[in-house]
């Protein structure tokens, strides 16, 4: 019976024996291989990689909050920019904020199947996310077909200039 589980009370869970399987991504990843656990397949080729950045339309339509969430991406995508460039510093600080190995967050970088990257909203993005639905929805994991579509919101997009 599948059971959500935050990445550290998974990873104890697993290392207590009461977990079968455990699909997991990041630097839990090289935890739990040092715990034991073996790979059994990857995403790889599978998974679309793309993360969203959401905001409530309460939010988007308050001009102060919009200017407010559009500096935030601004940062947040030098941040992507920082990371791309120097993968061995970004692996330190996060290693310090997280008490995780360091060579955990450079195995990570080393293999990840792209840059880290944050674009404003794109067809490609949109039609990436109704796949995923569709797939859902024909897997029956959500009762009916979905149109993502109308969940977008290109508010941001002059932030990313």
């Amino acid at each position: 019976m599948p059971v959500a589980l935050s990445p550290q009370d998974g990873l104890a869970a697993f290392q207590s024996g009461a977990l079968d399987a455990w699909i997991i991504y990041g630097v839990i990843v090289y935890q739990a291989r040092e715990a034991g656990a073996r790979v059994l397949t990857t995403a790889q080729g599978i998974l679309s990689g793309n993360y969203l950045i959401t905001a409530s339309k309460e939010a988007l339509d308050d001009p102060t909050r919009l200017a407010a969430i559009g500096d935030y991406v601004r940062r947040y995508r030098k941040v992507f920019d920082w990371i791309n460039a120097d993968g061995v510093r970004w692996a330190r600080v996060r290693a310090q904020a997280t008490g995780i190995k360091q060579a955990y967050y450079e195995q990570e970088f080393r293999e990840r199947s792209t840059a880290s990257i944050l674009e404003p909203i794109s067809d490609a993005a949109i039609a990436s996310q109704q796949a995923v639905a569709d797939t859902f929805a024909a897997a029956k994991i959500i009762p009916e077909r979905v149109e993502v579509k109308p969940l977008w919101d290109d508010r941001l997009t002059p932030y990313f200039k």
